[in-house]
């Protein structure tokens, strides 16, 4: 099926896939990572989708999106991925608005796809040093008293972690210094 077929179809199953992360009241950024991830599930079932009547598709498309937010609302911990009724509102009308084609969302996810995979290739201590960072919020003088290293050393870990994520983000190759251990 040609690409374009695809993602025409893909997007008339947008409404059902934001009901159902809407459904897990996650907060927006943890909302799309849900939206990403169920768009990239349902892409490789396309053709099962096709065959089903609208109705079973509907409540098929809903429930795996609602399953793919649950489990990552699991994953983050449910304290912190609530969000409000004003908050998975505003998410919704969004994403509504945004119009992203589906083949913008599948890419997207693509690239959170490598970047997991890069971070899970990361040693121990540069994926704790980038979640404390990013998830936590500590600053390099908090991360580098909590391990008991210096400032500098963390500094150049976690650059060294978030330039590799940002290029499989990106899904660059090139190296612009040498991998983290």
């Amino acid at each position: 099926m040609p690409i374009t077929a695809r993602s025409r179809f893909l997007a008339e199953l947008l409404p059902f896939v934001r009901a159902g992360v809407r459904r897990a009241r996650l907060q927006a950024c943890h909302a799309d990572d849900a939206l990403q991830q169920t768009l990239g599930a349902l892409a490789l079932r396309v053709e099962e989708l096709m065959e089903m009547d609208e109705s079973r598709r509907a409540g098929y498309v809903f429930l795996v999106a609602l399953r793919k937010a649950m489990a990552l609302r699991k994953e983050i911990g449910l304290e912190y991925a609530r969000a409000t009724d004003a908050e998975v509102e505003e998410w919704d009308s969004v994403v509504a608005l945004r119009g992203l084609t589906p083949e913008q969302l599948l890419r997207a996810a693509e690239s959170a796809k490598r970047a997991a995979h890069v971070f899970d290739t990361l040693g121990e201590r540069d994926r704790d040093l980038v979640m404390a960072a990013g998830a936590d919020g500590l600053s390099e003088r908090e991360l580098a008293r909590k391990l008991g290293v210096s400032r500098g050393s963390v500094a150049y870990r976690l650059r060294l972690a978030r330039d590799a994520l940002a290029r499989a983000w990106l899904g660059t190759t090139s190296w612009r210094g040498r991998a983290p251990r």
